[in-house]
């Protein structure tokens, strides 16, 4: 692979990724603060947390398989992702499960669940994607720029 040439490091915890062939999230850092379970994050909506899982949630190539349309609109409802990426996968699920979820995915738009981790509310956000860059090594990243009423957004995930 063209890409193995750029390693200078590899660091692994070997706890399965390579002998088992598991991606597993363990712990984020988002403004220099840890965290390794949705229990941590502040019980305030943070912007930049929520920016950040929105992201994770957003920026990839993954898809949405529906088995069970008429559950889609249940607070709990958890989407099955799929997807050549399976770094993309993990991230779409880790976004998930701190409770940023893309419920649905067309070309022309994404649409994101986000819930309040207190109150157990559901607020479903509509963006309109603008342009979306497949990762590349050259550029060593993906981008997609997404409209979300009359803001416009750049999400950004690198290698």
């Amino acid at each position: 692979n063209e890409d193995l040439g750029q390693i200078g490091y590899v660091f692994s915890d070997k706890t399965g990724t390579l002998t088992q062939n598991k991606l597993v999230f363990k712990a984020m850092s988002i403004g220099g603060v840890k965290y390794s379970d949705r229990s941590e994050l502040p019980t305030k909506n943070s912007e930049l947390i929520q920016r950040f899982l929105t992201a994770l949630a957003i920026c990839n190539t993954s898809f949405i398989v529906h088995d069970h349309q008429e559950f889609m609109h249940r607070i709990d409802y958890q989407p099955k992702y799929e997807g050549d990426n399976a770094d993309d996968l993990v991230l779409c699920k880790t976004a998930s499960n701190f409770g940023v979820r893309m419920i649905s995915r067309s070309a022309q738009n994404i649409i994101v669940r986000y819930i309040n981790s207190t109150n157990k509310e559901k607020q479903d956000i509509e963006y309109e994607i603008l342009c979306l860059l497949p990762f590349d090594s050259t550029r060593k990243r993906m981008s997609i720029i997404v409209r979300l009423n009359d803001q416009i957004f750049l999400f950004i995930k690198g290698a």
